[in-house]
This record gives structure tokens, sequence and C-alpha cells, in this order.
């Protein structure tokens, strides 16, 4: 039960340190760049920048804290013989979502820089600072791809006994 419940931090911990980190990245080089206080969210309406710079920022430190709290107490206490201190969908889940991230923003920013030539000189600020705030999502997202690969593949022979 103990190991259950540590699963279920350590999850929702890192889903909302992640998602936290990626509005961070999105918001900050708008707030420090640009001259407007709101900005279009991939074409959602303004959004204010102050706000979710606010809301992001405790959420990546408690959703860190508490993923790596549960994290490390997992490492600890789980059997030797049991292997993975996670099942293999949790592994899955953060590769998938990681590769997924990486491929929108990736994605996104080519499309950002393509378009970086017809940009209305009053914009360059913004556009520079989507790229810029776009390189720092694309890191976080590789880390948390690789990390959970590296994991999932270390893991592997403990999913196969099990399955």
């Amino acid at each position: 039960m103990w190991l259950r419940l540590l699963r279920i931090v350590s999850f929702l911990g890192l889903t909302a340190a992640y998602l936290g980190a990626l509005f961070l990245c999105w918001s900050v080089p708008r707030l420090i760049f640009s001259d407007s206080p709101t900005d279009n969210f991939w074409g959602m309406g303004d959004v204010n920048l102050r706000e979710v710079m606010l809301l992001s920022g405790p959420t990546c430190v408690v959703g860190l804290t508490c993923w790596a709290i549960a994290w490390w107490l997992l490492r600890r206490d789980t059997p030797d013989e049991s292997g993975a201190p996670v099942p293999e969908a949790y592994l899955a889940f953060f590769t998938i979502l990681g590769l997924v991230f990486t491929a929108l923003i990736t994605w996104r920013e080519l499309m950002l820089f393509g378009s970086f030539v017809n940009v209305p000189h009053e914009r360059y600020k913004t556009t520079i600072a989507g790229l810029i705030g776009g390189v720092f999502a694309i890191v976080v997202s590789l880390y948390v791809l690789i990390y959970h690969a590296s994991l999932w593949r270390r893991y592997r022979r403990y999913f196969k006994k099990s399955g």
C-alpha cells in the first residue's frame, strides 16, 4: 500500500512539475522580452503572462519536490526481487509524453523560425522570446524523455520476467 501511494504521488508530482516547467518556459521569456503583459497561447486567445508564471512556478516547485521525495522513497523501499520501482506503464507514459511534447514544441519552433522573415517589426521581440522559450521547453522535454526511456531500458528484464 505504501509503495502504491508513493507511485501515485510520484506520478502526479512529476506530471505537475513537467507541465509547470513547460509553462514557465513559455511565459518567462515572453515577460522578459515582450512589451505586452498578454500573449496569444497557440491561437487560443490572449493569456496574462504574469498569471501563468505565478501559477506555473509554484506548481513546478511543489511538483518537483513531491516527485523527488516520492522517487527517493520508492527507490529506497522497493524490494530487490521486484526490480523496478514503478510499473512499466509509468515509464512508458513519461517516455511517450516526453516524445510527444518534444515533437510538438520542435514543430512549433520550426514554424516560428520559418515565419520569422515575415514577422512585422513590432513582433520581433515576441517571436524571439517564443524561440528562446521553445528551446528551453525542448531541453526539459528531452530530459524527461531520455531519463524515463533509460529507466525503461534498464528495468526491461524485470518487466519481461513479470509479464
